[in-house]
């Protein structure tokens, strides 16, 4: 990353504060005047001060275009152009999904039946009243 010689500046600044990090106003206030010259992002900045590396610990997100989201809201949350069967099967899609195909999240064990709470016969805690629907 390439930085401007203001937002070195920034950096030399931060490293003579004894706190180096953003509960001090005094850096923060050093920090928001480095990204006036572009985009640096907190973790990086705090790094460089404290002369460490750093791993970020959120990935970048490709953000999807509004015009797909938009799309895709009006076709499954609106319903405009879904006929009866794509509802049916996309709905059985997800629940697939949120079951893991059949497997137990406690045990792990591929399973033909799930019940309410994820889990596998053995593993249930639903009593039996709960699983008939009775209470």
């Amino acid at each position: 990353m390439k930085l401007t010689e203001y937002q070195l500046t920034c950096v030399e600044k931060a490293k003579r504060y004894k706190k180096r990090n953003m509960n001090n106003s005094f850096f923060r206030r050093l920090y928001i005047n480095a990204g006036t010259d572009g985009y640096i992002s907190a973790q990086e900045f705090t790094a460089m001060v404290n002369e460490t590396n750093v791993i970020p610990i959120t990935p970048k997100i490709d953000k999807q275009p509004i015009r797909d989201y938009i799309a895709y809201f009006e076709k499954w949350v609106l319903g405009k152009g879904v006929t009866e069967e794509e509802r049916w099967q996309h709905e059985l899609e997800a629940e697939r999904k949120f079951h893991r195909d059949g497997e137990c999240y406690q045990c792990e064990k591929a399973t033909a039946y799930i019940f309410a709470d994820g889990r596998c016969k053995d593993c249930t805690r639903l009593t039996p009243d709960e699983v008939r629907g009775t209470e």
